[in-house]
């Protein structure tokens, strides 16, 4: 990095990537804070770069620097700060600790910000002469915010592991469905709902999850939905079970009505029961005129001593637990989508913090 000499108020700093401009600009910017020993000296100071994520860099960057010379610890900058300051480093310290904590205790007032955030606040500070709302705000076309998430996200495959995982069960899902495969253009008009009204309270909800809180979830749901189908799987085979050892057929059913609603249920079908088949169940009564008297004593003696499984089945497909479990099901298979969603959501918003939107 080569430092031309000043002309008039300005100097100019010529440096290639990786050069420590950064580490320049801070110097400077910790020289003009600890020219005087007023500690609200930076107040006059304004920084300004291009992007967001350089400004917090500066940022941090002068209050571990302040933070260092109020401890003492000896350094090549805090040297050259006493040299150029022109105060002996006792008095150094005593300067950067009080404007340090000045700073922390009014951290609004450090002007380090983009060049867009501070034309925006000067535009604002004149808002009423240029005629304009006082609460304005800059937006940016959503078609071109979808296309820089997308993008960044697309950047992140095989270095993010979780998302890559996550893009991976879209794009198969995709697949399955014989749809758009092409991500790029699939993921931009899926990304549209991150702006619909309806969506954005929801993922507001969700903010900062990332991919790995979802396949936690997911996994989780797993095995809960799993659990729940085994533990309902179980109690429709011990009801047919209970049927076969009475030794009843499925044809001593008036209509086969309940043996069918068992076998249903039993491969995960769980229905409430059909307004015959409940009629049967209030009235115990689950035989014809035609049954022997042999059959509904069988199925009365089944019924007396087994029906308690029958209505553990029923009672299950009339609760509130089977539409939740319903909906662990669905989100286990399509959480996600939730997940890209909420990603996208993410990467947007980063941008258009860049943007100083």
């Amino acid at each position: 990095m080569t430092n031309t000499p000043t002309t008039g108020l300005f100097t100019v700093y010529r440096a290639s990537a990786g050069s420590g401009k950064t580490y320049a600009l801070v110097r400077e910017y910790l020289v003009c804070s600890l020219q005087t020993p007023q500690a609200y000296q930076y107040r006059h100071i304004l920084a300004i770069t291009f992007t967001n994520k350089a400004a917090a860099e500066m940022k941090q960057r002068v209050l571990d620097y302040l933070a260092a010379l109020e401890k003492g610890l000896k350094s090549d900058l805090a040297a050259e700060l006493c040299e150029r300051v022109g105060v002996p480093s006792s008095e150094l310290r005593l300067r950067a600790g009080n404007v340090l904590r000045h700073m922390l205790h009014h951290y609004g007032e450090v002007s380090i910000m983009t060049i867009d955030r501070f034309v925006n606040r000067l535009v604002r500070s004149f808002s009423r002469d240029l005629e304009l709302n006082s609460d304005y705000r800059i937006e940016l076309d959503q078609n071109r915010i979808l296309q820089e998430a997308v993008d960044r996200i697309l950047d992140q495959v095989g270095e993010d592991e979780d998302l890559t995982k996550v893009l991976e069960l879209y794009v198969l899902d995709r697949v399955e469905d014989e749809a758009n495969w092409r991500i790029r253009e699939a993921l931009v008009q899926f990304g549209s709902a991150i702006f619909k009204e309806e969506v954005v309270p929801y993922l507001s909800r969700l903010s900062g999850s990332s991919p790995q809180d979802f396949l936690e979830v997911q996994e989780k749901l797993r095995t809960e939905v799993r659990s729940l189908e085994h533990q309902h799987n179980l109690l429709a085979r011990s009801a047919m079970k209970t049927i076969e050892d009475q030794g009843l057929q499925e044809d001593d059913f008036a209509y086969k009505d309940l043996p069918r609603y068992l076998k249903n249920f039993f491969n995960g079908k769980w229905d409430v029961p059909g307004k015959r088949l409940n009629d049967q169940i209030e009235s115990e009564v689950f035989w014809t005129s035609k049954s022997p008297p042999e059959t509904v004593d069988a199925l009365s003696a089944w019924w007396n001593k087994n029906g308690y499984l029958v209505q553990k089945c029923v009672n299950f497909a009339e609760s509130e637990e089977k539409g939740k479990f319903y909906l662990k099901r669905l989100l286990v298979n399509k959480l996600f989508q939730i997940a890209v969603l909420e990603a996208m959501a993410q990467e947007a918003s980063a941008y258009q913090e860049e943007q100083n939107t």
